[in-house]
């Protein structure tokens, strides 16, 4: 394993963006991770998620949308 298989703030960033995109919503995305709203919004901020999606945007390169990771509920 390498150093970038530990990357906190990529794994995080990762989880967060899953969740967005399954839930469609930043409160349902926030239910989804056992956090808050705020701490929801805290997080896209940080780790500067666009969100919401622009409509007809084609996902770039750096998003983690459909990378294999999905959130058991």
């Amino acid at each position: 394993m390498s150093r970038k298989d530990f990357d906190l703030d990529a794994v995080e960033r990762h989880l967060c963006v899953e969740a967005l995109e399954l839930a469609g919503n930043i409160v349902d995305a926030a239910w989804r991770l056992g956090i808050t709203r705020q701490a929801m919004k805290r997080r896209i901020k940080k780790h500067r998620i666009v969100w919401p999606r622009p409509a007809g945007r084609a996902p770039r390169a750096d998003d983690e949308v459909g990378r294999g990771l999905s959130l058991a509920i």
